[in-house]
């Protein structure tokens, strides 16, 4: 399946969507491999989160053990949601993702199918337990005692309070309005395969030359798992506007720097021939 940026036909328009925000880097790093790499919760930037000493419960046994427990064994990868009905107009709309998570503009948002998501995995997510559900965000830092269901074996314990343990933020991180993926144990890197809808660019991203010839030389090698992919009119950059951000095309882009390389560079020949004889059906708005 080839990524083609604006396609609003109806059954496209119904898809829900993973906004998965990163660095120009580890982007490069994603698309090469098309995976996600699941990160340990003891990795997790907010201090309160699964951390089970705020949780209001007088066993400091219980508590140690659960906290260990949690650190060895689960793992998680955060997307954030869109805002508005337009599948193909919310994904850039986070200003703060773009400043904490991608670089302030030099990195990307990577827009995932996730109906083709979690069937892509089917494979490793049928041989662990996994929950996949947004974020509550309150304005209490833990969880009260008459809220959690007791127990005293610790995975016994986890399992029965998953969302106030890991589903659970200050209101403060609201504005990332979060999807979360938790896996119970680790597991291989997530497949993106055919998952994608498109790629929104950062504002700086498409303005330095160093990252646009690299965009250039990974999606046209047929080494890459992403090789046929990706096409111009698959990626998407950032502006801003009086709402906030929002995507606009971004193929011209892309092609005016083929321009530049076309000349010396053999694979990328190879690649502009081929996607230009395909009979790919790209619909616009």
């Amino acid at each position: 399946m080839t990524v083609a940026f604006f396609r609003t036909d109806e059954v496209s328009c119904k898809k829900k969507f993973l906004f998965h925000y990163t660095s120009a880097e580890s982007f490069f790093k994603i698309i090469k491999a098309m995976e996600l790499m699941p990160s340990s919760v003891a990795q997790l930037n907010d201090l309160n989160e699964a951390n089970v000493h705020n949780l209001q419960i007088n066993d400091w046994n219980l508590k140690i053990l659960c906290q260990r427990y949690i650190k060895e064994h689960f793992y998680t990868i955060s997307f954030s949601k869109g805002y508005e009905e337009n599948p193909y107009s919310n994904g850039a709309n986070h200003p703060a993702l773009w400043a904490h998570y991608a670089e302030s503009l030099n990195g990307v948002c990577i827009a995932i199918d996730e109906e083709k998501f979690i069937e892509t995995n089917s494979d490793i997510l049928s041989k662990t337990k996994y929950v996949i559900e947004d974020i509550e965000y309150c304005n209490i830092n833990g969880t009260r005692e008459e809220e959690l269901t007791t127990h005293q074996d610790v995975e016994t314990f986890i399992n029965l309070n998953i969302k106030p343990l890991f589903f659970r933020k200050h209101k403060d991180w609201s504005h990332e309005d979060e999807r979360r993926l938790l896996l119970f144990e680790k597991t291989k890197n997530l497949s993106i395969f055919n998952c994608v809808e498109y790629v929104i660019l950062g504002s700086k991203f498409v303005t330095n030359d160093s990252k646009m010839n690299k965009l250039s030389d990974v999606i046209s090698n047929s080494n890459n798992r992403c090789y046929k992919q990706f096409i111009p009119n698959s990626f998407a950059k950032v502006s801003y506007g009086e709402r906030g951000y929002f995507n606009i095309e971004a193929q011209f882009l892309i092609r005016k720097q083929f321009e530049k390389l076309y000349k010396n560079h053999k694979e990328l020949k190879l690649f502009i021939d081929w996607y230009s004889n395909e009979d790919i059906e790209i619909k616009k708005e």
